[in-house]
């Protein structure tokens, strides 16, 4: 999720929209399915803004959990191929 839901808010808790613009933030790479209702349009937009810091990849017909167990119905594994190899490379960048 890119915004915590209002049901899940709670006091202290922060937004991690908000922690990916503190000072010292770590880069990120953002995996976002484009048909995961977790995570709208609105909000990726609003990751992308964060600007250089924040790397977005969209899988666009890919649903919530399409990574995950290939037993799932959301599973897709080209995507979720291509989802682990951007991973491995981004954590394979030098700091």
């Amino acid at each position: 999720m890119i915004r915590v839901p209002e049901p899940w808010r709670a006091p202290g808790m922060t937004e991690p929209l908000a922690a990916l613009t503190e000072p010292g933030a770590a880069p990120t790479l953002a995996v976002v399915a484009g048909r995961d209702h977790w995570a709208p349009s609105g909000d990726v937009d609003a990751l992308r803004a964060l600007g250089s810091n924040v790397e977005v990849v969209v899988y666009p017909e890919a649903d919530h959990g399409f990574v995950h167990d290939p037993s799932r119905p959301a599973h897709r594994p080209d995507d979720a191929a291509d989802a682990w190899r951007q991973a491995f490379d981004f954590l394979s960048q030098p700091p």
